[in-house]
């Protein structure tokens, strides 16, 4: 089993809504309005510690939506990591090796991963699994864009966040 090192909350965020009408498609005014109630839910958890890491997909969905939950945060100096660990087509198995990576790496309690819907639906499930043996974790967290989960890695607890609640 794998440490989780100085990381000890994980917020898993499914990017926000777009405009789909567009050739680079941007977030739209109700994806921004959703990514409010995601950033109140992590200021939550997180106990106003802030210190956030965001790591996200490459695709511009997601890293809006990292420096969205940044600015709502007030975390504009945040480190952002792009990995091709978390694109959009990886199996889960795949992008919780890539998150894993990124939980070595970090300096930070607290990492905010903003990723595409089979990323944010399974990766509770393996961790929960994995790390803790619980296994009846749904697999259903990022059905909703700006929605997630939070995954205590210290007691294995979890919550949704954003307005999927």
């Amino acid at each position: 089993m794998e440490d989780f090192g100085f990381v000890s909350k994980l917020f898993l965020l499914r990017h926000g809504e777009t405009e789909r009408k567009r050739k680079l498609p941007v977030l739209s005014d109700i994806g921004r309005t959703k990514l409010k109630a995601a950033a109140e839910d992590i200021r939550r958890l997180s106990e106003n510690d802030h210190f956030c890491f965001f790591a996200s997909s490459r695709e511009r969905k997601a890293i809006e939506t990292a420096f969205c939950i940044g600015d709502y945060l007030g975390e504009h100096n945040s480190e952002l990591i792009l990995t091709n660990k978390l694109l959009e087509h990886s199996a889960p198995w795949e992008v919780y090796k890539g998150l894993m990576e990124v939980i070595k790496e970090s300096n930070r309690k607290h990492i905010v991963m903003v990723g595409h819907l089979e990323g944010i639906n399974f990766l509770p499930k393996i961790i929960r699994e994995e790390h803790f043996n619980i296994k009846d974790t749904p697999e259903d967290f990022g059905k909703d864009y700006g929605c997630g989960a939070y995954v205590d890695l210290i007691t294995g607890n979890y919550e949704r966040i954003g307005s999927n609640q």
